[in-house]
């Protein structure tokens, strides 16, 4: 069998790993042109920081041979090897290592570092790059898979009126200092309120923040908070865009806003929906604030 055909069962190996979940990582142990022991990635699954694909084939490579020494052997293995498992391959003698993908981060046949060329008692050969697009490729396609999984569906935000089935969010968040009927007083002044309008901005009809648009002659003020268990979720630029919106439906030439100079995250929104800043302010108690605008002139 050629190298290609070694590296390609190791790739086999790889997919065992990845159809449990694990890092595709694969390795098989060649002697006399023969694959004597195969192994893949179990770290996860047997929550073990030793089940790397060459450590398990290495331990069935001396048990099958009835030795630690290895040094008659050659290892494929479809990522270049971390420090541990470079540590095991000098350890257990093994003549030749072929790898497929480089690995920046942890690799140390080359990449990150190179122990293979320090003058330890052995110092296996290492030839890289074996099928490297298909070993570099299984690896991207699952890690490509992972972020997909883990990205949260979006769910969208939508805006209404505030009712008293909203006092307890409203306490929790915005008036943990205020009595029940304080807060419940409070929302129905909004509904009163003819300067601004007030918004719950809603989730699933639960109330993930508050919304306002203030009137100043043609021009709107918002300001937009979302609570602090729901932030982190796209809520803000939801419901920037969406105020947005109804200020330019209720008429007006422009919207105005502050933000904190020191609030990144806050910065960027207004930045990405095409506020552009006007100016800045200095609170009496220090605190730094752009003056940001939007018209809907342009």
């Amino acid at each position: 069998m050629s190298r290609e055909s070694f590296m390609r069962r190791a790739l086999a190996c790889a997919e065992k790993a990845k159809a449990l979940g694990e890092v595709p990582v694969g390795a098989v142990v060649v002697k006399d042109g023969k694959i004597i022991a195969t192994g893949y990635n179990r770290r996860e699954k047997g929550k073990n920081a030793l089940l790397h694909a060459e450590i398990i084939a290495i331990q069935r490579a001396c048990k099958r041979v009835g030795d630690w020494r290895l040094s008659d052997c050659d290892l494929y293995v479809t990522l270049e090897p971390c420090p541990m498992c470079t540590g095991a391959i000098i350890n257990a003698r093994i003549r030749r290592v072929y790898f497929g993908a480089r690995d920046p981060k942890a690799g140390c046949m080359g990449s990150l570092c190179d122990l293979t060329s320090l003058p330890f008692n052995h110092q296996p050969e290492v030839i890289q790059g074996v099928l490297e697009q298909e070993c570099s490729g299984q690896l991207t396609d699952f890690f490509r898979q992972v972020r997909v999984e883990k990205t949260p569906e979006q769910k969208i935000l939508s805006l209404r009126p505030f009712s008293q089935e909203d006092l307890p969010v409203l306490k929790q968040y915005l008036f943990s200092h205020r009595s029940v009927k304080s807060v419940s007083a409070i929302i129905d002044q909004w509904k009163e309120d003819k300067k601004s309008e007030h918004f719950a901005l809603s989730v699933d009809e639960r109330a993930v923040g508050y919304g306002r648009l203030t009137k100043k002659e043609e021009t709107a003020e918002i300001e937009v908070s979302i609570f602090s268990d729901f932030r982190g979720k796209t809520y803000g630029k939801q419901a920037v865009e969406q105020l947005l919106s109804v200020a330019k439906n209720r008429g007006y030439s422009s919207v105005v806003a502050t933000v904190r100079k020191n609030s990144v995250p806050a910065c960027r929104l207004c930045s990405s929906v095409g506020f552009v800043r006007a100016g800045e302010t200095v609170t009496a108690k220090g605190q730094e604030l752009w003056n940001l605008t939007y018209s809907f002139l342009d």
